[in-house]
């Protein structure tokens, strides 16, 4: 696996400005400040895109092949170290939350969430609630957990084709293999 060890400190600044501009975004539901409420910020949810292709680009630059079943592996197994026991602990207070709430629902008014069920619970535990499955809502749980659902599955895809780039010898037609792959998911959701 080449991992170019070169950081791009400018790159990472903006993914913070965007990140918090996301954050800014939520907020804006819980207040009713000018700082929060204005045109801007309303319409900030666009910054998850901007900081998905500049994260998409850094990961790209610093992993440009991975030639074996063990680089494939190292890699994954760093991408779900670094995502997965932040959203575990979280979803683990969301399921403490929720027992609570079945608990004391007699004695205090408290507001559902949307779809809170075993299904979207184990969609969330496999971070694979960034996926439409028929009939189940999966804004529930922790609601915005879908974009690191969606970030682990860019990485398995991205993965596993730098892989089979690697292993069917493409390099030549890996620009042309990676356009073909980018226009997929467009043909399964339209």
């Amino acid at each position: 696996m080449s991992k170019i060890k070169h950081r791009f400190v400018i790159l990472d600044i903006f993914r913070g400005i965007f990140a918090s501009f996301v954050v800014f975004y939520h907020m804006s539901a819980f207040s009713n400040t000018a700082i929060l409420n204005n045109k801007f910020i309303t319409h900030a949810d666009v910054f998850v895109d901007f900081f998905f292709v500049l994260s998409g680009f850094v990961v790209c630059y610093s992993y440009q092949t991975i030639n074996s079943a063990k680089e494939l592996k190292t890699f994954l197994f760093k991408r779900i170290r670094r995502l997965y026991p932040l959203h575990l602990v979280l979803l683990l207070l969301f399921l403490f939350l929720e027992l609570t709430k079945l608990v004391l629902y007699r004695y205090v008014a408290i507001n559902n969430t949307l779809d809170n069920s075993t299904i979207t619970f184990f969609t969330s535990l496999f971070l694979v609630n960034s996926i439409k499955f028929p009939g189940v809502n999966d804004l529930s749980w922790n609601m915005v957990s879908w974009s690191i659902s969606a970030e682990l599955i860019s990485y398995i895809v991205f993965a596993f084709s730098c892989f089979f780039v690697a292993k069917l010898k493409l390099e030549r037609f890996k620009i042309f293999f990676y356009a073909i792959l980018s226009l997929v998911p467009f043909l399964v959701l339209y």
